[in-house]
């Protein structure tokens, strides 16, 4: 079994981001912290778990571009950040896939790349305005 290590490198991202704003909530005396949408993240569990039990036949299931929005549209709810690298392998396809489908969706203007100030080698990947709210209009029919 292959090791998804940018997947679970994005796991701890998520996670950390979460428990920062989770400790600032509780700092500022809120009761509990804002819940991310569950659809999105439901979603990409439920495709994870879909993966694992397919195993190599998964591939039969691929797409690489829904599979960016749905993460970078779970990111942007927990107030996570991702680099290029851990969106491109958000599909579990080769990072060449991963970047040809990052550029078409640059292309349709449905993400952003952002330069990351502190490290100039490294590009954050986010949910344009027309993409958030294409994902959000998605995510409220489910």
């Amino acid at each position: 079994m292959e090791i998804d290590l940018a997947g679970q490198i994005a796991t701890i991202e998520r996670t950390v981001v979460q428990l920062k704003r989770s400790i600032a909530i509780v700092r500022a005396g809120a009761e509990s912290p804002p819940r991310p949408p569950r659809d999105a993240i439901a979603i990409c569990r439920a495709r994870e778990r879909r993966n694992r039990i397919f195993g190599e036949h998964a591939a039969v299931f691929s797409d690489p571009s829904w599979d960016i929005l749905l993460v970078l549209h779970s990111s942007r709810s927990q107030g996570a950040r991702l680099s290029v690298s851990a969106v491109a392998s958000a599909g579990d396809t080769p990072a060449t896939t991963g970047l040809r489908h990052l550029e078409a969706l640059e292309a349709r203007g449905l993400i952003v790349r952002r330069a990351d100030p502190m490290d100039k080698r490294r590009f954050w990947i986010e949910l344009s305005p027309l993409g958030a709210r294409l994902m959000d209009q998605w995510i409220a029919t489910l």
